[in-house]
């Protein structure tokens, strides 16, 4: 048999094994809606940052929150829908200039050929 033969049927194997894998894990994987359950995954929702991060997320014990710690330094705190991110806290620019500086410095003496 030539190639040009078989060619098709080795085109159709991938087509028939994704209908597949999606029929059997309808059937065979998903997991059950139990009578009495909560599925809130369903409702959950995405909340857009403003910058790069979130680096982490807290809520505090009253339930308040989420607050995120983004990569700029800056803690935020989630206000609702209508008033959204807020700064709640940052760190000192002294800090950040004095480490930058300290790199700088760093780096200019260890280029230095003696």
């Amino acid at each position: 048999m030539p190639i040009s033969e078989k060619l098709p049927t080795w085109a159709v194997v991938p087509a028939v094994f994704a209908v597949f894998s999606v029929i059997s894990y309808q059937i065979l994987m998903a997991p059950d809606n139990l009578n009495g359950t909560k599925n809130v995954l369903s409702m959950a929702k995405t909340i857009p940052l403003p910058v790069d991060g979130p680096e982490s997320t807290e809520w505090d014990s009253q339930g308040g929150g989420p607050y995120a710690a983004v990569v700029d330094g800056r803690i935020l705190k989630w206000r609702g829908d209508g008033l959204g991110w807020a700064e709640l806290a940052y760190t000192s620019p002294h800090r950040f200039l004095r480490t930058t500086f300290i790199r700088a410095h760093q780096h200019m003496h260890s280029d230095q050929i003696i």
